[in-house]
């Protein structure tokens, strides 16, 4: 299955080789998976993108697919969103532009 991105070609590769319940595979979200399910999809995500905790590839994921998910809802597929005024822990970090495309149209 190819998804577009390479981030998302990933997960859907690895959502490929996890064992899902049914209701696992209809649910809406994957927040909604068990601890079981959802632990093997930090795991695999972060021994692939080096991260020790999986803190980081599981951030990455849910923020893209909110980010699709919200050019999808507005039947975009081009989708730009602008950011402004950025801060970590307290340190300006700039003003930012994210682009959503959706490669299959």
């Amino acid at each position: 299955m190819k998804c577009g991105s390479a981030l998302i070609d990933l997960l859907c590769e690895i959502m490929a080789e996890l064992i899902l319940t049914e209701k696992e595979k209809e649910d809406a979200s994957y927040l909604d998976w068990s601890n079981e399910s959802l632990g093997k999809l930090v795991k695999k995500i972060g021994s692939l993108i080096f991260d020790d905790y999986g803190k980081d590839a599981a951030w990455m994921t849910m923020a893209a697919h909110l980010l699709v998910d919200l050019s999808r809802k507005t039947n975009s597929t081009d989708t730009t969103v602008t950011v402004t005024g950025c801060t970590n822990d307290k340190v300006k970090i700039g003003d930012w532009i994210i682009n959503i495309k959706r490669l299959d149209t």
